[in-house]
């Protein structure tokens, strides 16, 4: 995810960070699902899910993995 660019679309592949993936299912991050991204600033990303819109820092946004 860290690579998107603002207003870029992509689809969940794999989430690489176990302590948080139930928090992050429920925020609507999980893989197969989609995910905009509204602000990236290198250092936080603001993403809009089917579930609504959460920032993110640069290292969670690094163990997301989304594709075009």
């Amino acid at each position: 995810l860290s690579s998107f660019k603002e207003g870029k679309t992509g689809k969940v592949r794999i989430v690489m960070e176990s302590g948080l993936t139930s928090t992050l299912e429920k925020a609507g991050l999980s893989p197969g699902s989609t995910v905009i991204v509204k602000k990236a600033n290198g250092n936080s990303y603001d993403i809009e899910t089917e579930n609504g819109t959460l920032s993110l820092d640069s290292d969670l946004a690094s163990k997301i993995i989304v594709q075009n």
